[in-house]
């Protein structure tokens, strides 16, 4: 059962939600106020499309809300349930054309691709797509399209309907099939017709004798060639071996040649090599000894650098200690200066008498200012024109209330004055008790600060002294090390001198050793190239004779790949000649077996056509006896007794009985009957056609289904609706906007409004 559906941006809707029930659920409304497009939307999200997207009358980007404005996406979610489960698919397609598709099975993911989510809902409600479009949803208008289109393309759709039209199919591709096997084997048996098979034969004898000539030729040639290739290879042997020794003739000589010139180049450097006879022993000793002193120099000059860096640190210390003590200097003496001006006993007194002062003045301020409060008070009492003093009590008069008023009044005026004077005294006072205090914390702070300079003089006095100390100890290493270094500077030279001398002995002995190993190597060499007799002519002479035979080996050779290749020529043209006779008993054989194939489909065609016939009646058969059941129910009338779908070769034909009862007299509806009984014996034939496609019917959507229906047939259908179909389908979709249909018992309904004009969205209300 279908539960709810949810459209978002989908066409008209903007957001729409919509619960179904089982039996009848009526979507009623005017022209364009997204009736259809909520059917739509059940078949798309279902399997991802619906007939007018399936045919092309629309895109995808074309089922995007458009208006007012133009919407990014649109969002189809159906729910469903099956057996004890609920499902929910979501369907979503982008403005670019893109879909998603999301299946979930009590609230869990179960599939996501769009194949594999029309392949879980198809194998789930046991129906696919095309029998949803023919057997349960029926587009607006669409009840009597049948009767309005040609013959042919009639039989083409109920046969469709019906699941005949793969027969048909089949039936005309077994004919195609036939004829072209047909026309293959023609084109085969012309083809065998203009081959030769003798000439063939004849050819492929003489083919074998030639090849077995050359054959014979090319052994005779490859017996030769044995013969003929080990003399060559003997003369190659023996040039190479003469080569050899003719190689290492020249290379000998190469050498001796080069022996003599190092020879003569030692020579000449040993002639330049000026050395006495010295005592070599007398000459090492004197080399160590040089060495020695020359080792004693450096390690003392180093030493004295080590001193020369002890001195110049305690020199820079002691210069860096004076600076600091200067800098020191004039701070320490200010201190002195605060310390020795001031006294903390002088201080303490001038403290004591400011305090004396500022609390008796403080005081003198206190009794002024209550005295003048309470002449305060007095004043506002004479102001109150009272009769008795406000002191004595006594009786007042009014000369006597004003000279109270006027001597208080003065006597106020004066002891304001007099707060005025007390209080710049005592600002005066606070002013020199600060400036005492002041005084006395930096005279404590300098005594405190002069702890830090105790010892500056000394200290200023010893650095002095080390300075001085230290510059007189530095000029003497300084003058030290510059006589050090003038003696290793000598001593180096005489090293240098020595070791010259030694070297130059070393290499004047080395080179004589290198004549003499030189000497050794020359006789050897001048033997080995005297014992080397190699004749030049010989190895030319022997050269022509090498390549005469290496020229008659070739030509053999050059014969025998010549018949070789001659021979596979010969091979390859009988092969070929094989394969056309071969290829010609193939032909044959397939001839025979194609003309098999033709006997085969033939028989295989009949049955097609015979189990088309048999199909097709007992389809019909189940169709008309459904409309039988039917027709009482939805025809008011009695004029026409019964219908029937008929089938004809070339034609399915909707006919009516229009008998009196005892006979029968059948007529094609549409030359008989009017427009809404059309429309009557189309919605039976299609309740019909949909029990027998889909015999476990669970659903069926109706669009429009009173076009051209009178008051008596509409009120038929309202019970036909309300009571008989409900017990056959478990749901019913009726898309319409026939205000009568809300009569059907029990039906759920929807109204659905939308502004046009305004580009308005759909607005679905529950009735």
């Amino acid at each position: 059962m279908i539960k709810s559906i949810e459209l978002y941006n989908w066409k008209t809707h903007g957001s729409t939600r919509l619960e179904f029930q089982k039996g009848v659920n009526l979507l009623i409304g005017i022209m364009g106020a997204g009736k259809s497009s909520v059917v739509d939307a059940i078949s798309f999200a279902l399997f991802g499309t619906f007939p007018a997207l399936s045919r092309k009358r629309v895109k995808l980007e074309g089922l995007i809300k458009s208006r007012p404005s133009r919407e990014e996406e649109a969002t189809v979610r159906l729910s469903f349930d099956v057996g004890a489960d609920t499902y929910v698919v979501t369907r979503k397609l982008g403005a670019s054309g893109n879909t998603t598709a999301r299946l979930e099975r009590n609230g869990a993911y179960l599939q996501a691709q769009p194949i594999r989510v029309n392949e879980e809902i198809s194998s789930l409600l046991k129906i696919d797509y095309e029998t949803f479009s023919r057997a349960v949803y029926s587009e607006q208008n669409g009840l009597d399209y049948f009767l309005t289109i040609t013959k042919s393309e009639r039989k083409r759709q109920i046969d469709s309907m019906l699941g005949l039209d793969s027969f048909t199919t089949a039936e005309e591709n077994c004919t195609s099939l036939i004829n072209r096997i047909r026309e293959i084997v023609a084109d085969e048996e012309a083809v065998v017709g203009r081959m030769d098979t003798e000439a063939m034969g004849r050819q492929l004898e003489k083919l074998s004798s030639e090849r077995k000539a050359v054959f014979d030729e090319n052994k005779a040639l490859e017996s030769r060639e044995a013969e003929e290739k080990p003399k060559l290879e003997a003369m190659k042997k023996e040039i190479g071996r003469l080569n050899s020794m003719s190689d290492k003739k020249d290379r000998l000589g190469k050498a001796i040649i080069d022996i003599n010139g190092r020879m003569k180049a030692i020579e000449s450097e040993m002639g330049r090599i000026v050395v006495g006879e010295p005592d070599e022993a007398k000459l090492k000793a004197e080399l160590d000894r040089l060495v020695d002193q020359e080792k004693k120099s450096v390690m003392l000059f180093e030493e004295l650098k080590k001193i020369e860096g002890g001195l110049l640190r305690d020199m820079s210390e002691a210069r860096a200690a004076l600076a600091q003590a200067d800098r020191m200097l004039p701070e320490r003496d200010r201190l002195l200066d605060i310390v020795k001006n001031g006294s903390e006993v002088v201080f303490a007194k001038e403290l004591d008498k400011r305090n004396v002062e500022m609390n008796a003045l403080i005081n003198s301020r206190a009794s002024a200012a209550g005295r003048a409060e309470e002449l305060g008070r007095s004043l506002g009492e004479l102001a109150k024109h009272m009769s008795r003093c406000p002191v004595c009590e006594r009786e007042l008069d009014e000369a006597m209330r004003s000279r109270l008023l006027e001597s208080k009044s003065k006597e106020m005026e004066a002891l304001g004055r007099k707060v005025a004077d007390i209080d710049r005294e005592i600002s005066d006072v606070r002013k020199a008790i600060n400036d005492t205090t002041l005084q006395y914390n930096e005279f404590i702070l300098a005594k405190s600060k002069l702890k830090d300079y105790e010892g500056v003089d000394k200290t200023i006095g010893e650095n002095r002294e080390k300075l001085e100390k230290a510059s007189l100890s530095y000029k003497g290493v300084v003058s030290n090390m510059e006589k050090a270094s003038r003696n290793i500077e000598v001593l180096r030279e005489a090293v240098r001198k020595a070791k010259n001398e030694a070297e130059a002995l070393e290499r004047k002995r080395r080179y004589a050793s290198d004549i003499m190993k030189l000497s050794e190597e020359l006789k050897k060499r001048s033997e080995e190239f005297d014992a080397i007799d190699v004749d030049k002519k010989m190895i030319e002479a022997l050269n022509g004779s090498y390549a005469a035979q290496r020229a008659l080996v070739s030509d053999i050779s050059a014969k025998i790949e010549a018949g070789k290749r001659y021979i596979e020529r010969i091979a390859a043209q009988i092969e070929d000649v094989v394969k056309q006779i071969d290829s010609v008993k193939e032909m044959r054989q397939s001839i025979d077996r194609k003309v098999g194939y033709i006997s085969e489909m033939a028989k295989f065609k009949s049955a097609l056509v015979e189990t088309e016939a048999f199909l097709r009646n007992r389809l019909v058969e189940s169709i008309n006896g459904l409309m039988q059941g039917m027709w009482p129910e939805l025809y008011p009338y009695s004029d026409y007794q019964r219908i029937r779908l008929s089938a004809k070769p070339d034609d399915y034909m909707l006919e009516a009985d229009v008998g009196d009862g005892s006979s029968e007299e059948w007529v094609q509806i549409d030359s008989v009957a009017s427009g809404g009984e059309r429309n009557i014996a189309c919605l039976s034939m299609r309740i019909s056609l949909a029990m027998v496609i889909v015999p476990n019917l669970k659903w069926l959507i109706l669009d429009e289904p009173t076009h051209n229906v009178d008051s008596n047939g509409i009120s038929r259908l309202i019970g036909v609706l309300s009571d008989a179909l409900p017990k056959v389908v478990e749901q019913i979709f009726i898309i319409t906007h026939d205000d009568s249909l809300k009569q059907i018992s029990s039906a759920r309904i929807y109204q659905l409004d939308r502004d046009k004009s305004a580009g308005g969205s759909t607005i679905a209300s529950q009735v």
